[in-house]
């Protein structure tokens, strides 16, 4: 059975935990199997100081995917960045990640780059 937890900045649907400080959740270390990030990146002010917390939260072997546009317009402010390949491994492996695989859609409008790493 798969169980989730949603964390978001602000209340709204599947949200359980609002993270009042986007840099450390209320969770425990070592928690998680698989953290998914979609979309977010690009609205966290320090993305090096948050990919951090998700490589806290993630057990030992545990797999990362992160995805974020790598260019178009701004959008749901704050609107921070923009990741490109490059960028996304030097943010994965600045973190302690390993077994690093980065892509980028190429077919999708805002080229979303992909990242999935084990911690």
């Amino acid at each position: 059975a798969w169980d989730y937890t949603g964390i978001d900045i602000q209340e709204g649907r599947n949200v359980d935990i609002v993270a009042v400080n986007p840099y450390l959740f209320p969770i425990d270390h070592n928690y998680y199997d698989v953290v998914i990030s979609g979309q977010v990146l690009e609205h966290v002010r320090k993305p090096w100081i948050w990919i951090e917390e998700l490589y806290r939260v993630l057990k030992i072997g545990g797999q990362i995917c992160v995805i974020a546009p790598s260019q178009g317009e701004q959008h749901n402010t704050p609107d921070y960045w923009r990741l490109f390949p490059s960028g996304m491994k030097v943010l994965l492996e600045s973190a302690g990640f390993k077994n690093i695989t980065v892509k980028r859609n190429d077919n999708d409008p805002w080229k979303d780059t992909i990242g999935i790493a084990t911690k």
